[in-house]
């Protein structure tokens, strides 16, 4: 279906799916999990240090679904010169970071919205030229980070939760880092 789509289409799950590899997104789409599904890594030493998902100068929305690294040493998405990227309604766990491994960005931005990011390290960090980072009713465990070489860039977090990456019971201790 990813092949077949064409910019501005939505392409709603019908089941779960279980990757082998890294899935690379080179198209302005809607991924939609409909609330039902997942995308799932395999359980293979293939990943450790990769990523599952790449999203390259495109933008992106992953809709009402979880990306599950299945436990694995992997980046969930990659944003490779993205034009954009949203999660909206969005589960990613099991993984060492969400968004990450020289996420960059091309005059777009990252926007979580109603979305839950449970990862071991890094819930997400974005360089390059990211116009802005909105984040809001979200919860995030681990570092955030962004740097911008943009002059305007902007952040805003509205009703989001802050957590350490191993304080599964949500205490208090919460690691930002917001650079430019």
């Amino acid at each position: 279906a990813l092949a077949a789509a064409k910019n501005g289409d939505t392409l709603t799950l019908l089941g779960n799916i279980t990757l082998d590899s890294m899935l690379t997104i080179s198209k302005n789409i809607t991924i939609d999990g409909a609330g039902l599904y997942s995308i799932t890594a395999s359980e293979n030493d293939a990943w450790k240090g990769n990523q599952m998902i790449q999203v390259s100068k495109a933008n992106v929305t992953f809709k009402d679904l979880t990306l599950d690294g299945a436990g694995q040493s992997l980046t969930l998405i990659q944003a490779a010169n993205a034009t954009g990227l949203t999660l909206d309604g969005v589960t990613m766990e099991n993984a060492r970071n969400g968004i990450y491994k020289g996420s960059t960005f091309d005059n777009g931005g990252l926007t979580i919205n109603n979305s839950t990011i449970n990862v071991k390290v890094f819930a997400f960090n974005a360089t390059g030229k990211i116009a802005f980072i909105t984040v809001t009713g979200s919860t995030l465990y681990g570092w955030t980070s962004f740097a911008s070489n943009l002059t305007d860039a902007l952040a805003s977090f509205k009703d989001t939760k802050f957590f350490e990456a191993d304080d599964r019971d949500g205490g208090n201790k919460a690691i930002i880092a917001a650079l430019r």
